[in-house]
């Protein structure tokens, strides 16, 4: 990402609306410098459920992690029409095997929390998301 914010920063290149978070949220796989230069509004984690205990499985690695979480809920704007009403509290790991509940109010969408999760966009460029869950 660094090469990536270096080469079209301060360009519209990489002003995005949907963002499918890196390598499943994990804490290397984003931070706030691409936050700051994607400036998505709404955040896609492909997660797994960390119920589920095993070898390969986000609750084994501790995805998503609490630090990327924290940092999409400051860069999330706060009057997007994604905003979440409807849930409060979501697993998030602070370490491998390690989840807590935390609030995540946000247009924050994580396969984990909300089963499968559907982006549709209109002709107009307007956005709605629907979940399994």
């Amino acid at each position: 990402m660094p090469s990536l914010i270096a080469k079209h920063g301060g360009t519209r290149a990489l002003d995005i609306d949907v963002w499918e978070v890196s390598h499943h949220g994990s804490k290397n796989g984003t931070g706030a410098d691409a936050l700051a230069a994607l400036t998505p509004a709404v955040a896609l984690l492909a997660t797994g459920s960390p119920e589920r205990e095993g070898t390969f499985t986000a609750w084994a690695f501790g995805h998503p992690r609490e630090t990327v979480i924290d940092d999409l809920l400051n860069a999330l704007p706060q009057d997007d029409p994604f905003r979440r009403t409807r849930r409060t509290r979501v697993p998030v790991a602070s370490a491998v095997k390690d989840f807590e509940s935390q609030r995540v109010n946000e247009a924050i969408y994580a396969t984990g929390w909300d089963g499968s999760v559907v982006v549709t966009a209109d002709t107009n460029g307007l956005y709605s998301v629907s979940t399994e869950l």
